[in-house]
């Protein structure tokens, strides 16, 4: 006997344990287990099914004895626990069809003898009480099941007629004059004379005509009018929004496109670019590189003396999580403490750790600081970056996050493969070596 088998056959005795004491939930509890280990003996599931029928649970016995006979079909107890199951649950004839074919399995069988009496007498039963009340019904004997027999409503109707002209008004508190006499009196008409209230007594509502006429003397004449009545009704907030007057967000910073260039220098006008948003308000930009600019959601800009404050850092073990790798890398903005924190992590674990969360700022970032390591790299740091720029096309969503790259941002992913010797071809080809992922997708 293999191991499964026995385990089956120990949950099974706990559960005919269980059964015995009264303790059915828990007995059920062990057939099932009994049923994981070896879902090809007939016995659990009759087993568990017997539990449900003393936990009241037919629906469920009923389950499982169907169960029981997709195993063996020519169960007789399998059929008449069914049977069981589907009298409580009110399905007689559902119940008697499995006893006669219960009884053609076990004959001598005097538990499915006595049960399908039981229910042959409850269908007779029904079906004389079916019969008794369709006469009833036809003849208009129906009796309620609480003896009384159906009540019916006599709601009394007055009918109240309009009145002609010259005979009653109903404007301004006149009575409506009914005609056709007195009840059961003249005319014989069955009809009494009823007083109804005024329809507009005590009313002041004013014609529609005079109410057009104040609309139209309320309404503004000029858009001065109309602005100090908007005013009035529903003073403005001044300074709500996400933007400020100059157009740039309170909210979200702006990410703007790197060139690339093989050393930093400074901008035209001698202003560091990395000056912060408190001392420098971003400028709107011209319409003709409004397409190079987008939003970066990862690298707040720093200043010169914040990025020499922090030391390289000096990790013990690589980051876990992405969580861990995002807060390191964010905390820390010089290209130098960023590829220490990346050299931490091997090339070939990065589609993992990313899995479907690699968004276009920390790819621009990625970029970015391999561009700046590889001007004063050796030959090792070289093979390094390919390494990573190699893998990055194997992270999911990658053609989509590059598609939202600024064309900056693309540039610079062009720079980094012309300093490790490699060409990116701008429409896809066959081959192309470790640029392959990358070929079509720096537009």
């Amino acid at each position: 006997m293999s191991d499964k088998k026995e385990k089956a056959e120990l949950s099974k005795q706990k559960g005919n344990e269980a059964f015995k004491k009264g303790d059915y939930a828990n007995a059920v509890g062990f057939y099932t287990a009994a049923m994981m280990e070896n879902p090809s003996d007939v016995t659990y599931p009759l087993n568990r099914a017997a539990a449900y029928l003393k936990l009241g649970k037919h629906l469920d016995a009923e389950r499982d004895c169907t169960t029981a006979l997709k195993i063996d079909p020519k169960s007789a107890k399998a059929l008449f626990r069914r049977a069981q199951a589907r009298v409580e649950l009110d399905r007689l004839g559902d119940a008697a069809a499995d006893l006669r074919e219960a009884r053609q399995l076990a004959p001598s069988d005097q538990s499915i003898l006595k049960l399908q009496a039981q229910v042959a007498d409850s269908l007779e039963l029904k079906k004389q009480e079916k019969l008794n009340h369709l006469a009833q019904v036809k003849s208009g004997k129906y009796i309620e099941p609480d003896g009384q027999p159906p009540k019916r409503r006599r709601v009394p109707i007055k009918i109240v007629e309009a009145p002609e002209d010259g005979e009653g008004s109903t404007v301004k508190g006149k009575e409506v004059k009914v005609r056709g006499g007195e009840e059961d009196g003249e005319g014989g008409s069955g009809l009494k004379a009823v007083s109804t209230r005024s329809l507009n007594g005590g009313s002041t509502a004013k014609p529609e005509s005079d109410q057009a006429k104040e609309k139209e003397k309320d309404k503004p004449k000029s858009f001065k009018e109309a602005k100090e009545a908007r005013d009035t009704a529903r003073p403005s907030r001044v300074g709500g929004g996400i933007f400020t007057r100059t157009g740039a967000s309170k909210v979200f910073p702006t990410r703007e496109a790197t060139p690339p260039a093989k050393s930093p220098t400074p901008s035209s006008s001698g202003v560091d670019s990395s000056v912060t948003k408190e001392e420098k308000p971003p400028s709107p930009a011209p319409p003709s590189t409004a397409q190079d600019t987008s939003q970066n959601e990862s690298e707040p800009p720093t200043t010169p003396s914040e990025s020499a404050a922090k030391p390289i850092p000096k990790l013990t073990k690589p980051p876990s999580t992405l969580l861990d790798l995002l807060k390191l890398w964010s905390s820390h903005s010089t290209p130098e403490a960023r590829w220490s924190i990346l050299r931490t992590l091997p090339p070939h674990t990065l589609p993992s750790l990313l899995q479907t969360s690699l968004e276009p700022p920390f790819l621009a970032s990625l970029l970015s600081t391999f561009n700046d390591i590889l001007a004063t790299g050796d030959l090792e740091t070289q093979i390094a970056v390919k390494e990573y720029m190699e893998v990055l096309p194997l992270c999911k969503r990658f053609e989509m996050v590059v598609m939202f790259l600024s064309r900056g941002e693309k540039e610079v992913g062009r720079e980094v493969w012309r300093r490790l010797g490699v060409e990116v071809r701008r429409e896809p080809e066959a081959g192309g070596g470790g640029a392959a992922g990358w070929e079509g997708l720096l537009k």
